[in-house]
């Protein structure tokens, strides 16, 4: 069942591919941070193949700018399947995938909350969330979400994300849908989350878009790996340079939860 925020966005990203793609290629001040997880990984656990699942993976940033530099350095066979809900972006990742051979790589079109539920138990090592998981709009989903992703995760396999964040910059620039969401918050009698914003955004043809975003604090994310039987192992935020700081001067939360056997600190 296709859920009507992804049909919208699935319209909104068919016909502004080219140009999402474009911001895409800006310089990525994240990408050593998400190159030295990677290693740190897959050294600890000495593995000699990664399988990865990526969300909607967009035009293939993370494919393109971190996978692909990944493969060239380590000798590790890499499986990569990245889903998203626009045909058009996932033309893009798809070309882009032919300039790696060495990766086996596999794109679907699909709606997450549908997909999710056809993959088997223990089937990859990594789930990966760019700038995503806060468009999912209610905690129910992004708890089921996170209790399949300990399912279909092998033993020591992680959840790696990287979502927006309040900061002093962000509240200053969208005030206006942040007094939104606490005027919805107040008047649906707490059933609305304050922090679940529509934020907007110009399209190629200068109208604008309202995008759904759920802005979290830290404790949202302590709270669905508490009831998703994961350990957290590296939680906070990071400011323009992917320095961990403040919320005051962040751009993105960081994320990284594990699927252990014993819940343990290591």
């Amino acid at each position: 069942m296709t859920r009507p925020i992804v049909k919208t966005l699935s319209h909104y990203y068919n016909h502004q591919a080219e140009k999402y793609a474009q911001t895409r290629r800006k310089f990525w001040s994240e990408k050593s941070l998400l190159l030295d997880t990677l290693t740190q990984y897959v050294e600890k656990y000495a593995l000699k193949e990664l399988r990865i699942l990526e969300f909607w993976c967009g035009d293939g940033r993370f494919f393109r700018e971190v996978l692909a530099e990944f493969a060239d350095k380590h000798h590790i066979t890499i499986h990569y399947v990245g889903v998203d809900i626009s045909e058009s972006l996932l033309a893009i990742a798809e070309e882009t995938a032919k300039r790696c051979p060495s990766i086996s790589a596999q794109f679907i079109c699909a709606d997450i909350i549908d997909y999710v539920s056809t993959c088997t138990q223990e089937s990859f090592d990594m789930v990966v969330w760019i700038a995503s998981f806060q468009h999912i709009q209610t905690y129910n989903e992004r708890l089921y979400l996170m209790q399949y992703f300990y399912h279909i995760l092998r033993y020591d396999g992680v959840v790696l994300m990287l979502n927006w964040s309040f900061s002093e910059r962000f509240i200053k620039k969208y005030w206006k849908a942040l007094l939104q969401g606490i005027k919805n918050y107040l008047v649906s009698f707490g059933k609305q989350a304050w922090n679940s914003l529509y934020l907007p955004r110009k399209s190629a043809d200068w109208s604008t878009f309202y995008r759904f975003y759920h802005i979290f604090l830290l404790a949202e994310f302590r709270k669905l790996v508490l009831f998703s039987s994961f350990v957290m192992k590296k939680l906070g935020y990071l400011d323009k340079k992917a320095h961990f700081s403040s919320w005051r001067y962040a751009k993105n939360s960081f994320f990284l939860a594990q699927k252990k056997v014993i819940l343990s600190e290591d």
